[in-house]
């Protein structure tokens, strides 16, 4: 094999390796040799770079014609891919199944990265027409959308920015949302904004037929205006939310409480949440001014949104197809909490779950709230009120008085002493969930259970024990024996609050119990059980 390479054939001259030396002197007849030896070599190298470019030439076009070739087997393997033979309705369940998240309008509010924008939203509809129209037409893409509208100081700006937002917000929903939340964050200085840039009612009416959950954040000024708006039949409307966003810019109170009718006429409605919108919003509720269809409602929540007793039986006694309930109470001065007083009695057949709250320094609320009360039908109480104690005897004859099915009671926060707390679980005998972590469970009422006397078919417990080996060891019994002696589903979850000491450890029979308490975690690990305990 043969190679077209320039003339090396330059002997080395002898002083090459010797000459470089700054030490090392020439005569005039050996610098004349180097002189010329290195205008030979120079010669060479300069053929080198000749051959060179045009190797380089010559790979720089093969690799132009590779691409040229590789281009067409790319297109070509698009051509037959599988996902071509996709019929829409397989693409658009694709889709679908990539799009966990809400679609944010506009996204930088959001986060300053857009890691909760789901990409599926931008991708499907950039590829290529096929995959646009299918995107367009596939609903559940554009099913969940969050719509934010941020907050200005002057007019000018945020109508302009608001109709911006708008115009995509309505070019998405009309893809076919049905679940639609609409933030204001603030408007400006203007209560009698042109209805055309208004954003709730911009949004919200124009979709009335399609939109099954709504989801208002404003401040409660700017959710009376809406309110107040004409209103029109919301026939898809299953779930209502309100919640309150504290107004940067407060410029006017809300006006005469009235006629607040905007979801008066929803045949579907279910669901109703008010957050966060405290008492200025609740005058609406305690003048029956809110017009919503209660009597169809199933599940309502007032969370961080206080209402009287009278506001509260005055709400439960129109909502008689109401299956859950949470309640905020607050006391209110013309309001009286003599329990010696009383109070019509309020009888709710449907109602199963309830949860209440009261603030600090009125103890008396939530006893008076249950005072009138019969829920034959309750399964499930909460309470988040460290007042239980002083309410619990109204509850215990609450309960007495509805002779319910309750299954779950839950006090997270209360420290109920056992004088109140053993005639409790001595009455809630079907009791499955129990939730009362700052509450101490006595010897005598685990050992109780632990023979099967007292809540049998407990599945569920968060206590707190007293500190002693003796106790930890009962409450080990009752662990093992509720529920797996009688047939029935044993204890699954167990925990318990157990304050240990350095005096707790050196007691005689902690060595044992000890022992015997991992014994059991192994144990009910393997059955995929558990007991902890907490310090």
């Amino acid at each position: 094999m043969t190679t077209d390479r320039p003339d090396s054939s330059l002997p080395v001259h002898s002083l090459e390796y010797v000459a470089w030396r700054s030490d090392y002197l020439l005569s005039d007849v050996l610098e004349k040799e180097l002189h010329g030896l290195l205008d030979g070599l120079a010669e060479v190298v300069n053929q080198y770079d000749s051959k060179i470019a045009k190797v380089q030439a010559t790979l720089a076009q093969l690799l132009n014609e590779r691409e040229r070739y590789a281009q067409r087997i790319d297109k070509l393997k698009s051509a037959v891919a599988p996902h071509k033979r996709l019929p829409p309705e397989i693409l658009s369940k694709i889709f679908s199944e990539c799009s966990s998240s809400p679609l944010h309008i506009p996204p930088k509010l959001v986060h300053s990265m857009h890691d909760d924008i789901p990409p599926i939203f931008s991708l499907p509809t950039s590829v290529c027409s096929r995959w646009r129209q299918i995107a367009v037409n596939s609903r559940d893409l554009w099913d969940n959308l969050i719509v934010t509208y941020p907050a200005y100081r002057s007019i000018l700006p945020w109508i302009d920015k608001t109709e911006e937002i708008s115009s995509v917000a309505k070019r998405v929903i009309s893809r076919g949302t049905r679940s639609l939340t609409v933030r204001v964050l603030a408007l400006p200085k203007a209560p009698d904004l042109p209805q055309e840039v208004e954003p709730l009612r911009n949004l919200v009416i124009p979709f009335f037929q399609q939109l099954t959950h709504i989801t208002i954040m404003c401040a409660v000024p700017h959710l009376y205006d809406f309110l107040r708006s004409s209103s029109p039949s919301f026939p898809a409307l299953e779930c209502l939310t309100f919640r309150g966003e504290e107004d940067p810019m407060p410029h006017y109170e809300p006006r005469n409480v009235s006629e607040l009718t905007m979801f008066e006429t929803c045949p579907n409605l279910r669901s109703f949440r008010i957050d966060l919108l405290y008492l200025n919003f609740m005058h609406s509720l305690s003048q029956n001014a809110l017009r919503v269809p209660w009597g169809q409602l199933t599940e309502l929540l007032l969370s961080s949104t206080w209402v009287g007793v009278g506001t509260a039986h005055s709400i439960i006694s129109r909502c008689t197809s109401l299956v859950s309930c949470r309640f905020s109470l607050l006391f209110f001065n013309e309001e009286t909490l003599d329990l010696t007083f009383p109070l019509p009695s309020i009888v709710h057949p449907r109602l199963q779950t309830l949860t209440i709250s009261s603030t600090s320094g009125s103890p008396s609320v939530a006893a008076r709230f249950l005072q009138s009360l019969v829920l034959p039908s309750l399964r499930s109480f909460t309470i988040t009120d460290k007042y239980v104690d002083e309410s619990l005897p109204s509850f215990i004859a609450f309960i007495t008085r509805s002779e319910c099915p309750l299954r779950t009671f839950s006090a997270s926060s209360a420290q109920i002493p056992a004088i109140l707390l053993d005639p409790l679980l001595e009455l809630v005998s079907g009791l499955e969930h129990l939730d009362i972590p700052k509450a101490i469970i006595s010897i005598p009422m685990l050992e109780r259970m632990a023979q099967g006397a007292v809540l049998p078919k407990l599945v569920k417990v968060d206590c707190t024990i007293n500190c002693s080996p003796r106790s930890l060891e009962v409450f080990m019994d009752a662990v093992e024996r509720i529920g797996a002696e009688m047939g029935a589903t044993p204890l699954q979850v167990a925990s318990a609050r157990y304050p240990l000491t350095e005096r707790h450890y050196r007691a005689p029979r902690w060595p044992q119990a000890n022992q015997r308490f991992k014994g059991l975690y192994e144990k009910l690990q393997r059955e995929g059980r558990s007991i902890s305990l907490k310090d």
